[in-house]
């Protein structure tokens, strides 16, 4: 096992036991978790997309504007609003987190054994094979639950 490969399935249960913590125990801490997600998403979108744009005052609201709208309705809220009121809500939150970090390590892991035909030049790194793992394993807490 490589060193990446170690340091990202640590970062991930780290990330994941903190992501329980927050669903778990106060709806309160979960929404000022939410909005700390939120917040770093937006820097990072903010951070990507200014080196496309012209830095002209237009440029800038644009990013912006559309980053707040992308970030702030279908994330903040939908990640409020699937956590719900009961615990058994709480619950279904979780079993979306696992399938979504299912399906980031079925990704990268199946994308770097097998490796294969590149899948777009957007993200040189995407293979066929890593977007089938991805749907392979995001398929596994299904099995488990």
């Amino acid at each position: 096992m490589n060193t990446e490969l170690k340091k990202r399935i640590i970062t991930s249960i780290i990330l994941f036991l903190a992501a329980i913590f927050c669903t778990l125990i106060n709806k309160l801490i979960f929404l000022i978790a939410i909005f700390v997600i939120a917040y770093l998403c937006f820097n990072e979108w903010c951070n990507i997309n200014y080196k496309y744009f012209s830095g002209q005052f237009w440029d800038y609201f644009l990013i912006r504007g559309f980053g707040l709208l992308y970030l702030l309705f279908p994330f903040t809220l939908g990640a409020f609003f699937l956590r719900g009121d009961s615990f058994e809500s709480a619950i279904l939150f979780i079993i979306v987190l696992c399938i979504c970090i299912c399906s980031d390590v079925g990704g990268y892991v199946f994308g770097k054994t097998i490796g294969g035909k590149k899948l777009t030049k957007i993200s040189p790194n995407k293979t066929f094979s890593g977007s089938i793992g991805s749907f392979i394993l995001s398929i596994l807490p299904i099995f488990f639950i």
